[in-house]
């Protein structure tokens, strides 16, 4: 059974960069992705994944994060 990703953590990694973001989901045992980087929306598959994160990035920042 895969662990959905806790609310801490989504909200958690918002406001930080984005390699730190990854790194601190990858120590967790969840998994990343960029949907949006500076405003352009990126390619991504429509699975459903608990146990992931999809991040809007503007900057090098993490501006949004949603599970997916």
């Amino acid at each position: 059974m895969r662990k959905v990703v806790p609310r801490s953590l989504v909200t958690g990694v918002v406001g930080l960069t984005e390699n730190v973001a990854f790194k601190q989901l990858e120590a967790a045992g969840y998994k990343a992705r960029v949907l949006q980087r500076d405003g352009k929306c990126m390619v991504g598959t429509a699975d459903m994944c608990c146990d992931r994160l999809n991040l809007s990035v503007e900057n090098g920042k993490v501006v949004a994060a949603e599970i997916g």
